[in-house]
């Protein structure tokens, strides 16, 4: 089974999207008068990568999940702008709230929407060198429900990088499904370091499969270089 084995990133897209939602955001708070909300927007806040569901009378929903397998919240946002999303995309969202609640609704004030890369785990049996293995600063892997979510810097270009997640389809149907985050600058010019979001929907290839464990390998970080394997129980 081989399939696409890496998505197209534009990063010059994902950085025009943060730019306008960082321009709705300094709009917002500039026609705030409450110094409170000014504080709570810039200091007392959550950033997580949610997904994005649709419009609720007229304001945008997002699906949490947390780490692990803990159950979804459905967040019900003030944000009436244009999300810059489809239905079932993840994005970053900044929003207040005291406390998650421990699944079900939870009624939040947004205070910004960024794009990220929002893509599957892909399958493929080439070697990952081939894909792509320009350099990446990873800063963090985790596992949130049915996704595996990524947050790390890559070198800008200007053009369009190859970045994703790719598992190995010889072992898709063994205890352990290894995986390798793949980057690729396609021969362009490298320039200063930017960070980058990712999120990966892995469930429509291990659903049903008997691996318990997602080995997700990195040889690319020069953050850590030797510390290339991270592992995820399912």
């Amino acid at each position: 089974m081989e399939t696409n084995p890496i998505a197209n990133l534009n990063t010059r897209s994902v950085c025009s999207h943060l730019v306008a939602a960082l321009w709705v955001l300094l709009v917002l708070l500039a026609a705030c008068d409450n110094d409170k909300a000014l504080d709570d927007a810039l200091i007392n806040y959550r950033l997580d990568i949610v997904t994005y569901a649709g419009t609720t009378d007229g304001a945008a929903t997002f699906d949490y999940y947390g780490r692990g397998d803990s159950l979804p919240v459905t967040l019900l946002t003030t944000w009436t702008h244009d999300v810059g999303a489809k239905v079932g995309q993840r994005v970053l969202l900044r929003y207040g709230l005291d406390a998650m609640p421990a699944g079900g609704t939870a009624s939040v004030k947004a205070y910004g929407i960024s794009a990220i890369v929002s893509d599957t785990l892909r399958v493929s049996s080439l070697a990952p060198d081939i894909m792509g293995d320009d350099p990446v600063r990873l800063r963090s892997l985790w596992r949130t429900g049915p996704f595996l979510n990524v947050r790390c810097e890559v070198e800008y270009t200007g053009q369009h990088h190859r970045f994703g997640l790719v598992a190995e389809d010889a072992t898709l149907d063994g205890d352990t499904v290894v995986c390798h985050l793949i980057h690729s600058l396609g021969g362009f010019t490298a320039m200063q370091w930017r960070e980058l979001y990712g999120s990966f929907l892995i469930d429509e290839v291990i659903a049903g499969r008997p691996c318990r464990v997602l080995r997700v390998e990195v040889d690319n970080d020069v953050v850590r270089p030797t510390t290339t394997t991270y592992d995820f129980e399912l």
